[in-house]
């Protein structure tokens, strides 16, 4: 359980850092001389930059990481991202699977009183309640 926790817990942490740096535009044509759809006005931006992780773009910033750093923080962050995206897969596989076998034992009635419940218990000990959906 603690494992779950912890991968719970960095992949909203590396969200919120994503958050903060503005999503890429894809596929946008610009006609030759124009600077619109680009956030360098001076025209004079790193490409390979672009290609970095947003979250390690934000620590960049933050932490005035050199080139190596920012590119090593590169590397591990790319390497993990695709770990935790199989993880969160094999998470949501698992609590399907889990309603469905719920689904498949309770009456209607029972579901739809663990439904209300599940929303009324707090997910942890002394954390506070969840809000509905």
């Amino acid at each position: 359980m603690k494992l779950l926790q912890t991968f719970v817990v960095a992949g909203l942490l590396t969200g919120t850092a994503c958050q903060q740096i503005p999503p890429k535009t894809e596929n946008v044509s610009v006609e030759t001389g124009s600077l619109a759809g680009t956030d360098d006005p001076a025209g004079e931006g790193n490409p390979a930059e672009s290609q970095i992780e947003p979250a390690v773009l934000s620590l960049k910033e933050q932490l005035s990481l050199t080139e190596q750093q920012t590119q090593e923080l590169d590397k591990i962050f790319k390497e993990t991202r695709t770990k935790r995206e199989v993880i969160t897969i094999k998470l949501r596989d698992i609590s399907k699977k889990r309603q469905e076998g719920m689904n498949a034992i309770l009456t209607q009635e029972q579901r739809e009183k663990y439904e209300k419940i599940r929303w009324e218990v707090p997910a942890h000990p002394g954390k506070p309640q969840r809000s509905e959906p």
